[in-house]
């Protein structure tokens, strides 16, 4: 393990399959476990993001079992992560040629415009996918590695839906929506109206302590984009490196605040003509 940190990742993914379980055997749904188990997913979230960028393990196959392991959880596969992350989203960060750019779906910042974005990705992420495939030999490993990811997915959904759908349905599949939702929309809440082309603007930070002590640090975002071989354990120190270089307007400290306000709340009242955008301040 490259870092003791990490034991953190390990213990999300043996916690939800383990709050599934206890879920599913419960004879009615205990509410406080059932929003933990549709928490947990961003977690996973993060965890794939992360290990797509710094493995855990020093051993290569560690890191594949690892890998199955979060997609399988996740409810996708991942071996698009570098195609679409890396090599579009990293490389170009908004630009034209950024296949997951938040201008897709306009020039805004909301509530509508985060659960709306992920539906705008869809047809750029197939076409890298079908250009991803046409890069690969049916015979090589990789496709094999592709295959098994769906094959543990497919065992995964087919068990559940056979011992009970309702079940499946409630504590597999509505989670695991939640969790793939978030692992595309999420680039919404990162860049959506920040400033494209800017050296340290270009990304939107959420520096609260707890939001990061559950979804590992996954809220320094400018950090991680000029450095995306950073171990997540350091992001909160590069950021403070570049803190004074990044627009107060990108970085929030409360996540609900933000969203509940900045995200929902203003926009709506803008549009009443309650007050203009210049008007708005940060929620801090």
């Amino acid at each position: 393990m490259r870092s003791l940190y990490d034991i953190q990742s390990i213990l999300y993914l043996i916690l939800f399959p383990t709050l599934i379980v206890i879920q599913w055997n419960l004879e009615q749904v205990n509410l406080v476990l059932y929003g933990l188990l549709c928490i947990l997913p961003l977690g996973i979230t993060a965890i794939n993001h992360n290990i797509g960028h710094v493995p855990i393990w020093k051993s290569p196959m560690l890191n594949r079992c690892t890998e199955y392991v979060a997609g399988t959880l996740q409810g996708v596969p991942l071996f698009l992560f570098k195609t679409i992350h890396v090599d579009s989203h990293h490389r170009y960060n908004q630009g034209e040629k950024d296949a997951t750019r938040v201008s897709r779906v306009g020039e805004h910042n909301h509530i509508l415009g985060y659960l709306a974005y992920p539906l705008f990705t869809l047809g750029p992420v197939r076409k890298l996918r079908k250009e991803y495939f046409r890069t690969i030999s049916f015979r090589s490993a990789e496709f094999r590695k592709i295959i098994l990811q769906h094959v543990l997915l497919f065992i995964l959904w087919s068990l559940s839906l056979y011992i009970s759908w309702k079940k499946a349905f409630l504590f597999v599949f509505v989670p695991q929506l939640i969790g793939i939702h978030f692992l595309m929309a999420s680039n919404y809440l990162q860049h959506a109206q920040c400033e494209q082309g800017s050296a340290h603007n270009h990304s939107r930070n959420f520096t609260g302590w707890v939001f990061n002590l559950l979804f590992f640090n996954v809220g320094y975002h400018t950090a991680h984009h000029l450095d995306q071989k950073i171990h997540w354990t350091k992001l909160p120190n590069a950021h403070q490196e570049i803190q004074s270089q990044v627009d107060t307007r990108f970085c929030k400290r409360n996540f609900i605040g933000y969203f509940v306000l900045d995200l929902s709340v203003f926009p709506f009242l803008q549009i009443l003509g309650f007050f203009s955008a210049k008007e708005v301040k940060n929620f801090d």
